[in-house]
């Protein structure tokens, strides 16, 4: 099971952090009308993005920032690595289950 959940949660949290990037992004691009279709996939994923963020309890602004550090200090307990870079795999240990 922690060999499923473990780069689940890596990968969630590296997808927050790019994600907490890209909102400066977002506004600046998104905020030219003419320069930016609400049809593309960028634009798509974002707004998914913030819209999954909106259905989760909690303030939106506080789990875009917080849910990647969170995440990588839980992970750091669990497995002894953050896993900030999810495709880069931590030494195996003799006791993983």
């Amino acid at each position: 099971m922690k060999r499923l959940l473990v780069p689940i949660f890596a990968w969630l949290a590296f997808f927050n952090a790019v994600m907490v990037v890209n909102v400066p992004v977002f506004i600046v691009v998104c905020s030219k009308c003419d320069m930016f279709e609400s049809k593309s996939l960028y634009y798509r994923l974002t707004h998914g993005y913030f819209d999954l963020l909106a259905t989760l309890p909690g303030q939106g602004l506080w789990l875009l920032l917080g849910l990647s550090p969170v995440t990588w200090i839980l992970l750091y307990i669990w497995t002894g690595a953050t896993g900030i870079l999810p495709w880069r795999r931590p030494p195996r240990t003799g006791n993983d289950s």
